[in-house]
């Protein structure tokens, strides 16, 4: 029994050094590819640090999100930065607040299953991934293949890459998003249900993501270009001034919110039908 227990100690040790070392090399990678500034990169190689203890089955969800995130994201990408360049806030590589955004509440589920193994961690883990993926994959897609999307708040057709704004595309993005990152879940030893609770965890997160956004994401006023944007200092060169919605909300909060309400959102459907 001690010989099992001592090489199971050393072959956890191994998968875990084995884990942390792959983080940091996908960390380097998207970084000398320019898909992570030198923040984002630091943050990334902490989550899938964090993530490698967890266990390999994990880390498959993780490497789903940020590599389909990764693909998508360069996909038409010179017709999105034009359709964009006026309302987003950070395009091109992404920082230490937007891994932390997008990864922050699936890190934090996972230390709290290694703490106190339950699995509601575990199901709310997967939860906040799959809204993070829908959310993602939806703002993605919608930007790439959608006509100008409907606002949530006015109800009228307004610029690509607004906040709160849906597009069909987009839409369908939530549910095929959420639907991939639960089918890489099915390694973690998480039941049907709970894989079913994650999926739907994941497409509320991502439509509370879009409701926030629309409600009270704040939104800049450029007086140069007469336009709403998210931009502190619009591309034009203008310094911008909230128009509406909470002063300090910005997307990285919401995707927090998204991520969080996801997490949630999987939890309350696994025990309401368990």
């Amino acid at each position: 029994m001690i010989a099992a227990d001592a090489a199971r100690f050393v072959l956890d040790g191994d998968r875990i050094a084995a884990g942390i070392v792959l983080a940091a090399i996908v960390a380097v990678v998207a970084w000398r590819l320019q898909m992570l500034s030198m923040t984002g990169a630091v943050a990334a190689w902490a989550t899938g640090a964090v993530t490698a203890v967890a266990g390999w089955a994990w880390c498959v969800v993780l490497l789903t999100f940020f590599c389909s995130s990764a693909a998508l994201s360069r996909w038409r990408r010179q017709l999105k930065a034009r359709r964009t360049a006026n309302v987003v806030t950070k395009m091109g590589a992404r920082d230490a607040w937007q891994v932390a955004a997008n990864g922050g509440v699936f890190v934090a589920m996972l230390a709290l299953n290694l703490a106190w193994p339950r699995p509601a961690w575990g199901i709310a883990a997967l939860g906040a991934m799959a809204a993070a993926t829908a959310d993602t994959w939806a703002t993605e897609i919608g930007t790439a293949l959608g006509r100008d999307p409907w606002s949530l708040r006015t109800r009228q057709r307004v610029v690509a890459g607004t906040s709160g704004a849906i597009t069909t595309m987009g839409t369908a993005g939530f549910f095929v998003g959420a639907a991939v990152t639960t089918l890489a879940g099915v390694w973690t030893g998480l039941d049907r249900m709970a894989l079913v609770a994650a999926a739907i965890g994941g497409v509320c997160g991502a439509f509370v993501d879009t409701l926030l956004g629309a409600t009270i994401q704040e939104r800049r006023w450029c007086t140069t270009c007469q336009l709403l944007t998210e931009q502190a200092t619009h591309a034009c060169g203008t310094s911008t001034t909230v128009r509406d919605g909470w002063p300090g909300m910005t997307n990285d909060l919401v995707n927090l919110a998204c991520t969080a309400s996801g997490a949630l959102a999987a939890v309350v459907v696994w025990r309401w039908f368990s």
